[in-house]
């Protein structure tokens, strides 16, 4: 007996409900503990759950579809501690039948971009009829380029699950990176002069925002619109975060463009505060919002001094 019910609902915790939950998680929780306890006195040669990656590395948008796989394989657990066939596999995204054969083209985008290959459906059969005969409850089955999965956290950044294979891949990702001529946005900016440095981050910044929204190469987009304005929902806006991060080698909060909502406000950010850039010479006309962002970054900090009693010739 096989159990591969599923619906998603994806969006970021915050957005998310107790109803949303409750509709993703009834296939996975109800469903499963029904097909346990109808079967508990049955001899069945096997009952398989359909599990995902999802509860075994996590999924931006997927805290929902998460816990319902993972109440699968503590269920499976419990299943073999009690004498009964239980099997949950966790698996990677199917590219011909299943969830992932009906994703929109930028979906499948953001699973390559992670490094995660499609299964096809023949591996998938032949691999499951290989799995019933193991003595587990539980396994992971996916195609992942490692090196490109963990540079979605940035450099020195990943979750405990994965420090080892980040310490392991993101060095030869690195060097293969370099042999290539490929010296990322951090060597471009090292390399570039300094009153040229702003400009290509904004370029950069830009670019990025164009190809998460699935944008013509050839419409570029506003630097103040607002992002959300422009279409970009809440999956989008971690997606980018993650590819600047993982970009600029650096930690970025999860609340990156929520505080910085356009392409100048953010990019000014990033120039002043993660990477602290020295802003434009003034012998080329600088952005507005990288100098009003200093501005708005020193009123701050004199302000803050002032509430502290720092004297006003020490700030």
């Amino acid at each position: 007996m096989i159990h591969a019910a599923g619906v998603l609902d994806d969006g970021v915790l915050l957005q998310q409900s107790w109803e949303r939950f409750a509709d993703v998680m009834a296939p996975k929780v109800k469903g499963g503990w029904l097909l346990h306890s109808l079967t508990r006195d049955r001899e069945l040669d096997f009952l398989v759950f359909f599990s995902s990656m999802a509860s075994l590395l996590g999924s931006p948008g997927q805290g929902n579809y998460a816990a319902g796989n993972a109440y699968l394989d503590g269920l499976a657990a419990l299943r073999r501690a009690e004498g009964l066939p239980g099997l949950s596999i966790n698996w990677g995204p199917w590219g011909e039948v299943g969830m992932a054969a009906s994703l929109m083209e930028q979906d499948l985008r953001r699973w390559a971009d992670r490094g995660v290959r499609l299964i096809t459906r023949d591996q998938g059969v032949q691999i499951l009829g290989l799995l019933l005969g193991q003595d587990m409850d539980q396994v992971g089955v996916f195609q992942i380029d490692w090196s490109l999965y963990v540079r979605q956290f940035g450099r020195g950044a990943p979750p405990p699950l994965f420090q080892t294979v980040a310490r392991e891949r993101a060095p030869r990702a690195e060097a293969r990176r370099e042999a290539q001529g490929d010296a990322g946005l951090r060597g471009r900016l090292d390399a570039a002069p300094p009153n040229e440095r702003y400009e290509i981050l904004l370029t950069y910044v830009r670019d990025q925002v164009a190809r998460v929204l699935g944008l013509d190469p050839s419409r570029l987009p506003s630097l103040t619109q607002g992002l959300t304005d422009m279409g970009m929902d809440s999956l989008m806006i971690v997606e980018l975060r993650n590819h600047l991060q993982a970009s600029l080698g650096t930690s970025l909060p999860s609340t990156l463009v929520f505080e910085h909502p356009t392409i100048e406000a953010l990019s000014a950010h990033l120039a002043q505060d993660v990477l602290e850039l020295a802003a434009p010479a003034e012998t080329k006309p600088a952005r507005p919002a990288f100098h009003q962002y200093q501005r708005r970054r020193l009123n701050r900090r004199a302000l803050a001094e002032r509430a502290r009693g720092v004297p006003a010739e020490r700030r």
